[in-house]
């Protein structure tokens, strides 16, 4: 557990993407206070501790029958001799026991290329349909958050994204597109995501419980 102090007026926990609870508090908080904030809301961090040793442990190490995520199902890492081609996925990820050196790179790239041809076909749809204009789309390397819309409709999403059930990218990139028109999370900004996806609210609680599970991989 982490203990940050710094000059701001609220009192937050949650966990960092290594797994490590932090609690951020102000300069002038007592110690007496803290404890007393600590022991009320015991149970929650005792909730982050357990979903924080779930992240340590989701680190990959790339090694024979590991399981990887590719749209929300789990397929094993095979090692293979005679193998011309880095990786290859036929209902299993195939790793070239030549490029072992260089796996995560290569696991990185594919999954940047899955998710950049998903998220393009859903983004076009959308964009179209709902008459939404974006400058460019783009992988980035973000390791915590899903996706970011910015003042010049740059929008960014993660190379991790490829992990996810499809019904939860479609989430994240009509998420990410509403943000085109409310660069907030206002009444109206959920107004408009719901109008494009009226079950959003299934697929926002799906990514808030399992987060987890595609946090510190590699």
């Amino acid at each position: 557990m982490y203990i940050v102090c710094s000059d701001r007026k609220t009192i937050s926990i949650g966990l960092n993407k290594t797994g490590e609870v932090v609690i951020r508090i102000p300069y002038y908080l007592k110690k007496s206070e803290l404890n007393q904030i600590l022991n009320s809301n015991k149970k929650y961090v005792e909730k982050l501790t357990k979903k924080g040793e779930l992240i340590k442990n989701n680190k990959k190490y790339f090694k024979e029958n590991e399981e990887f995520f590719y749209l929300g199902k789990t397929y094993k890492l095979k090692i293979v001799e005679n193998q011309t081609e880095e990786l290859i996925f036929d209902n299993a990820f195939f790793l070239s026991k030549n490029f072992i050196n260089k796996s995560r790179e290569i696991f990185r790239k594919w999954y940047a290329n899955e998710t950049y041809s998903i998220v393009m076909k859903k983004v076009d749809y959308y964009s179209k349909k709902f008459s939404l204009k974006y400058s460019k789309i783009k992988v980035s390397n973000s390791n915590v958050s899903w996706g970011s819309c910015n003042f010049s409709k740059v929008i960014n999403f993660s190379w991790r994204l490829s992990m996810l059930p499809e019904e939860i990218i479609e989430y994240v990139v009509v998420h990410e597109l509403v943000h085109l028109k409310e660069l907030n999370h206002s009444k109206n900004f959920w107004k408009l995501v719901e109008t494009m996806l009226p079950n959003y609210r299934t697929y926002r609680n799906w990514l808030k419980n399992n987060n987890h599970l595609f946090l510190n991989l590699f």
